[in-house]
């Protein structure tokens, strides 16, 4: 069972422009349609304004990340809201002409946020600086559009779902070495097992031991900007993350005659990872909390 509804249409004399709800089998939405003339649509020259499905993106902690949202070019954009559950994350009146949020932002979020100032037209992102685990959720983008009434004559449209996107920061347990000694050599362990060994840490993110099956893949470095920056980074955690994790280090050693020599390893950081069981739901994600 199929059906259409128009919303509105804008006229330039040549072109109309259509922006209707439709009902096709189990999937329902807006969509939009440019044509010379006023012929039936049918449901195979649609294009989506309006989507429901959901756009995964994965962050690591410390780096920038940015929730993608594009609207219709045939539809101007007077106004965008990004929301996360019930707060306000990003107000823009002006998405043409500033990338700047104009609502006081969440503490949490203070001076990280702004909408893209890429160049594709209509590009409504969201771009979130230096990503945090409690920036972690589904983020939804709102926009207000310009519609044709009678005489032709535009006024606002309401505020309409455009986007919805989940951010998942992996989690990363933290640690920094001083930044008065070179660290020749990263080994993490969890008890008696080697996680990740890594010697050129200023200038790879990547484990060089082979990893044990339940890590395999999924832990590297942090390839964040800080210096000494050791923290190691797991992707996708499981139940059966959870644990203690132990940082040792090998550094540069100066002796007689100002040689250099490995040092012994020591341990730089313990930090335990405690990971929470996702919802009842299905496909329920856990969280780890450090």
């Amino acid at each position: 069972m199929s059906s259409m509804d128009p919303l509105f249409k804008a006229s330039n004399g040549t072109v109309d422009t259509l922006l209707f709800s439709y009902n096709i089998g189990s999937e329902t939405g807006a969509a939009c349609c440019v044509a010379a003339d006023l012929r039936p649509v049918s449901a195979l020259n649609v294009t989506h304004l309006l989507s429901s499905d959901v756009t995964n993106v994965t962050a690591e902690p410390g780096r920038d990340a940015t929730l993608p949202c594009t609207g219709s070019v045939h539809t101007d954009i007077l106004t965008v809201e990004w929301r996360r559950a019930e707060e306000i994350v990003c107000v823009n009146t002006r998405p043409e002409s500033s990338a700047q949020c104009e609502n006081e932002a969440l503490p949490s979020l203070q001076n990280r946020v702004q909408l893209s100032s890429g160049s594709k037209e209509r590009d409504v992102s969201l771009v979130l600086n230096n990503v945090t685990n409690e920036d972690d959720g589904t983020y939804e983008c709102y926009v207000q559009h310009t519609i044709v009434g009678g005489n032709h004559r535009e006024r606002p449209d309401e505020m309409t779902l455009l986007c919805t996107v989940h951010l998942q920061v992996e989690p990363a347990l933290p640690c920094t070495g001083s930044v008065h000694t070179d660290i020749l050599t990263v080994e993490w362990r969890r008890a008696e097992e080697i996680v990740c060994v890594n010697t050129r840490p200023e200038s790879s993110a990547q484990c060089e031991n082979e990893a044990l099956p339940s890590f395999q893949n999924r832990v590297q470095l942090s390839s964040g900007s800080k210096e000494r920056d050791v923290s190691l980074v797991l992707n996708n955690v499981t139940n059966e993350d959870d644990g203690t994790y132990k940082c040792y280090v090998q550094h540069n050693n100066v002796g007689g005659n100002h040689r250099e020599r490995p040092d012994e390893m020591t341990l730089l950081c313990t930090v335990h990872l405690q990971v929470e069981p996702g919802g009842s739901e299905p496909g329920g994600q856990e969280t780890a909390q450090i």
